[in-house]
């Protein structure tokens, strides 16, 4: 009769966890089992079942005893910890509902904050060229003081792209109001024109259509929300859809409705530049003028600083002396234009960001004061408990059981303070949003 081997790896497991005073009689049985269901059912069936064997019978009872280390019963010591700090706190109610309700209220005025901090330093963090795009703003003397404000000729873009070698795209933003026609539907909306990049630039997800819908001359682009609103439907690539009453434009795109975490105004469609141009409304457009809003990307992020020097006079470059020829450029990273939005000696170094760091730092200390109370209430009922502690000292009790009765006790508080404060978060964050007309979400209950 052939005799088969079981798989080395599990066999040697079982050899090495089981006690040696069982080892021989329950090896014996599981080599038995394992030759009979070879020949029932194959060896490669017969190894698998061999493997979930040798792990099913890792049991309390079956392993081998920690040489040097008394066994403990560990299942049984926590459970008898736990069952002790549940009754304990049953017993006092009121000391518990106090340290419990102070942890849970600071956590959830906290995680509220946080929630806000972490919303702020989010803005425009979603786009995938994030780290790699710039705004551009200009900056001139105005009375012996320096102004910034965040727009710059409508010919800066194209000449970016066509000289400097650091950059990957430039686009160009205007906001425009016009007046939008499907059928019966008319609606008096915001829009922007923009240049065919944008949608490459900027990671607004599309519904619909592919990000090089500008590049038609007659193409708009919808936001979902006037998809709906001209066509009860955001599948709607290809309808027409009249614009400023006299010119018709395909739908090339349907992109999502702008996120609340960004710096640009809420647009509900986009037009190409061209149609901008095709209106007369760039005729007089000079280096002088600074009304457009303009984007730029680089080809890499550490070409910032170079490129920013060598963009210091480009305006300069263009104009006569006295038609803006003192006027600087600069560009300021995408990620921190909500934060850092007040001009201070020229540069952009002050903004919300600010009261982000204020709102942080509150957040930190209610947790601290919290935690304060919560242990000057936890010291003050363990000196009610001395004569307990005494008892159980003298029947035996070790020091570090009575420390690790007392961490479990504090763990089940801290949890359950943990888990109202959860509720309260999820409970408070609509009054929260609607209250600072954001929509906070805490990920962990989606």
């Amino acid at each position: 009769m052939t005799i088969h081997h079981p798989p080395k790896l599990a066999h040697r497991f079982f050899r090495w966890y089981c006690h040696p005073k069982l080892v021989d009689n329950i090896e014996g049985d599981l080599l038995e089992v394992y030759q009979e269901r070879v020949r029932t059912i194959g060896k490669r069936h017969a190894d698998l079942r061999f493997n979930f064997d040798v792990l099913s019978l890792f049991k309390r009872n079956i392993i081998r005893p920690v040489e040097g280390i008394k066994t403990l019963n560990t299942f049984g010591m926590f459970k008898s910890y736990f069952t002790l700090g549940w009754r304990n706190i049953l017993r006092s109610k009121g000391y518990a509902f106090l340290n419990i309700s102070g942890l849970a209220i600071g956590l959830t005025a906290a995680i509220l904050i946080l929630l806000w901090v972490q919303n702020e330093t989010s803005y425009d963090g979603f786009h995938t060229k994030a780290d790699r795009t710039y705004q551009l703003f200009s900056r001139d003397l105005n009375n012996g003081k320096l102004d910034v404000w965040g727009y710059t000729p409508a010919l800066m873009a194209p000449e970016l792209i066509q000289s400097y070698g650091e950059v990957d795209d430039a686009v160009r933003q205007r906001v425009v109001f016009f007046l939008l026609k499907a059928g019966e539907n008319r609606f008096n909306e915001m829009g922007a024109f923009t240049d065919p990049g944008f949608l490459t630039m900027f990671s607004f997800g599309l519904l619909e259509g592919q990000a090089n819908a500008l590049q038609d001359d007659f193409g708009i682009v919808l936001s979902r929300a006037m998809a709906i609103k001209l066509f009860g439907t955001v599948d709607c690539l290809g309808q027409t859809v009249t614009v400023n009453d006299n010119d018709s434009f395909k739908v090339t795109a349907v992109m999502e409705d702008l996120p609340r975490n960004t710096s640009f105004d809420a647009f509900t469609f986009l037009l190409p530049w061209k149609y901008f141009t095709r209106l007369g409304w760039d005729q007089n457009q000079t280096w002088a003028t600074t009304n457009t809003g303009t984007y730029v990307s680089l080809k890499d992020p550490g070409d910032a600083g170079s490129f920013d020097a060598k963009l210091n006079g480009i305006v300069k470059s263009h104009v006569k002396d006295g038609e803006g020829s003192t006027r600087e450029v600069f560009i300021h990273p995408l990620t921190k234009l909500h934060l850092y939005s007040k001009a201070e000696n020229g540069q952009l170094t002050g903004g919300r960001h600010e009261t982000v760091t204020m709102f942080s730092i509150i957040a930190g200390l209610i947790v601290l004061i919290a935690c304060i109370n919560f242990i000057n209430l936890s010291t003050a009922r363990s000196e009610k408990r001395s004569r307990e502690v005494g008892v159980r000292k003298i029947a035996g009790a070790h020091r570090s059981s009575l420390v690790m009765q007392f961490l479990v006790e504090s763990t089940l508080l801290v949890a359950f303070a943990f888990v109202i404060a959860m509720i309260l978060v999820t409970l408070s964050l609509p009054l929260f949003n609607r209250a600072l007309n954001t929509s906070l979400t805490l990920e962990l209950v989606q």
